[in-house]
C-alpha cells in the first residue's frame, strides 16, 4: 500500500510576455496538484498533476454550440421540409404533413402574406418560407458570432499534462 505524504494544490498562472505587454492573449490558468507518494518498499514519488482549466471551459462552450447549431437545423430543415410538401401538393389532412405544416408555422408566420404565393393547380411555391430560412440563417449566424464574441477570452493554448516522477 502506498501512503500519501504531501497534498499540495496551487493554481498556476503562465504570465508570458505577451500577455504582460497588454497582448490579446490571456494567461493560460491551470491547477496543478502535486503528490508525494512512499510505497511500502521505501520509493518515493512525486506525482503532478495539472489540469486545464481554459480547456475545459472551450469544451463545455462547444458543447454548447454544437446544441444551438443542431436547433437552427432542425428548425431550418422543417421549414424546407414545409416548402418541399407544399410544392408536391401533400394532403395537408395527413398527419405528417399536419404535424410539419403545424410546427413550421410557429416559425413561418412572421413572413406570412410577405409575398405573393404562386400556385400551379395544387402546388404551392410558399415564397415566404423561402425567405424565412434566409433570415433565420443570417440571425442565427449573427446570434453565434456575438455569443463567440461575448464569451471569448482571446487566444489561449490548452494543455494537459501529467508527469510522473520515481525517486529512490
Amino acid at each position: 500500500m502506498s501512503q500519501i505524504e504531501e497534498i499540495k494544490e496551487s493554481v498556476v498562472r503562465n504570465d508570458s510576455p505577451l500577455a504582460a505587454e497588454g497582448s490579446p492573449i490571456a494567461p493560460i490558468e491551470r491547477h496543478q496538484q502535486e503528490h508525494v507518494v512512499v510505497d511500502a518498499d521505501g520509493t518515493e514519488r512525486r506525482e503532478v498533476i495539472t489540469q486545464d482549466v481554459g480547456a475545459e471551459r472551450q469544451f463545455r462552450f462547444t458543447k454548447a454550440m454544437s446544441v444551438y447549431w443542431l436547433a437552427v437545423m432542425v428548425v431550418l430543415g422543417l421549414i424546407g421540409l414545409r416548402v418541399v410538401l407544399k410544392m408536391i401538393a401533400a394532403n395537408p389532412n395527413s398527419p405528417f404533413a399536419a404535424f410539419v405544416y403545424g410546427l413550421s408555422n410557429l416559425f413561418v408566420w412572421p413572413f406570412n402574406g410577405l409575398t405573393a404565393t404562386p400556385a400551379a393547380g395544387a402546388s404551392v411555391f410558399e415564397v415566404s418560407s423561402i425567405v424565412a430560412i434566409i433570415v433565420y440563417a443570417l440571425l442565427s449566424l449573427v446570434v453565434a458570432k456575438l455569443v463567440r464574441i461575448l464569451v471569448s477570452r482571446g487566444n489561449t493554448r490548452s494543455v494537459s499534462v501529467y508527469q510522473r516522477d520515481a525517486t529512490q
